[in-house]
């Protein structure tokens, strides 16, 4: 019953969001006031193609194949998350050419633009306190870790055109090593890890923000996770520092995880903790904390000076803001479907850890714009939701990925996530 319920109220309650980002209806969906200094995602509508429901029907196929295959569900991971943000790209008004262009322009990444002007790692390490004030857009605001990344691939490349090639083919591994490890994750939650494993593959922001590199981030917090579930801390510890390495906004989703496997993936009840948990967990933060120290690398300096270089915007203004634009990136339609069925949760801990988080996050005014973005390392935890409610059917599963293939789809057409 509510399963039939659901396939009727899901698509009615995506439908008015659908109709305004069709015609922006209500364009504070898109974020509350223009830049400077606010921020709104660009409204440029793009013609509605066949590909649409052609999309949609290819990837319920492929998932109602793959259910029966257990040995086809690991091939079609890694074929979707590669052509999907491959279709969406070429699907939008830009082309496949925006991808270099989201790489070298200064104003949309600023990493590959660090990354040429340090030709040596350890001098970007010894003076990244002062060096990164200089840095342009997004390396202005992070740790090195990711220009880091850059150098080298720059530093193993014949040419820039060849460094951006490896750039791109960085991105795409990084986008298929979240998807297995999602899938992976999942499979300590619930029955239904494929097919949520599939909705995380469609998500809007795991997609339209490519080849910037949040993904990574994502990726990070999440091994963190799948760390400690398998009680794995040595590990984990070190996976704590290396996401602050790359970036802070890792950090709510890593106390977030943290907190959530304090309790058992399967029966939901706590786990113990002991003493020597805690000191593998430490130790392996402090053994990478050490090996940089050695470099003169100075974490807590980083940290100061990247967390004073937020943009000056308006704080009461983000507050509602910030959430909607979390919720739509995140896929508007996991959020209306996690809501109808809150019921039938198996435990609610793991999305009032989520919810909770979100609500702290918001009122600290961190973030201020661009939230389906920069807290992209969060979403993951939006799918161990998902993986709490009893197993879902196929039907409502193939509900999910026509709702949010549409829902991806129609943010790729109408409104500008990146030029």
């Amino acid at each position: 019953m509510a399963n039939s319920l659901s396939l009727i109220l899901l698509p009615l309650l995506c439908l008015p969001f659908y109709l305004s980002v069709i015609f922006d209806s209500i364009p504070y969906f898109r974020g509350p006031a223009p830049w400077p200094p606010e921020w709104q995602w660009p409204y440029l509508p793009t013609a509605i193609t066949p590909m649409v429901l052609a999309i949609s029907i290819c990837i319920i196929f492929i998932y109602l194949l793959a259910l029966h295959q257990t040995r086809l569900r690991l091939i079609s991971l890694i074929l979707l998350s590669t052509l999907t943000p491959i279709i969406l790209v070429l699907q939008s008004r830009a082309g496949l050419g925006v991808l270099i262009r989201r790489i070298i322009h200064p104003d949309l990444n600023g990493h590959f633009t660090a990354a040429l002007s340090q030709s040596n790692p350890f001098t970007l390490l010894s003076h990244y306190p002062n060096l990164v004030q200089a840095f342009y857009m997004h390396a202005h605001g992070h740790p090195p870790g990711t220009t880091l990344i850059y150098q080298t691939l720059i530093r193993l490349s014949a040419d820039q055109t060849q460094a951006v090639f490896l750039i791109l083919a960085f991105t795409l591994i990084t986008q298929i090593a979240t998807s297995i490890l999602m899938y992976q994750t999942l499979k300590s939650y619930t029955k239904s890890a494929y097919g949520i494993s599939l909705l995380w593959v469609l998500t809007p922001a795991v997609n339209l923000f490519i080849p910037l590199p949040d993904l990574l981030y994502s990726f990070l917090s999440l091994l963190f996770l799948y760390l400690l579930i398998n009680r794995h801390f040595l590990l984990a510890g070190t996976t704590f520092y290396l996401s602050l390495f790359f970036s802070l906004s890792t950090l709510p989703a890593l106390l977030l995880f943290f907190c959530l496997s304090l309790f058992s993936p399967s029966t939901y009840s706590l786990l113990p903790l002991t003493r020597i948990h805690l000191r593998s967990l430490m130790l392996g933060f402090f053994l990478p904390f050490l090996f940089f120290s050695l470099l003169d690398y100075n974490f807590g300096a980083t940290l100061y000076v990247v967390l004073h270089t937020q943009t000056a915007r308006s704080y009461g203004l983000w507050l509602l803001p910030n959430l909607l634009d979390f919720m739509i990136y995140s896929g508007l339609p996991l959020w209306f479907f996690l809501f109808a069925t809150f019921k039938r949760l198996k435990t609610k801990i793991p999305l009032l850890l989520l919810i909770s988080t979100l609500t702290l996050l918001t009122l600290s005014g961190f973030s201020r714009s661009e939230a389906g973005r920069i807290w992209l390392p969060l979403m993951p935890a939006l799918f161990i939701c998902l993986g709490t409610l009893p197993q879902m059917s196929s039907r409502i599963t193939s509900l999910l990925i026509l709702l949010l293939s549409t829902h991806t789809i129609l943010l790729n057409l109408f409104w500008v996530s990146l030029w």
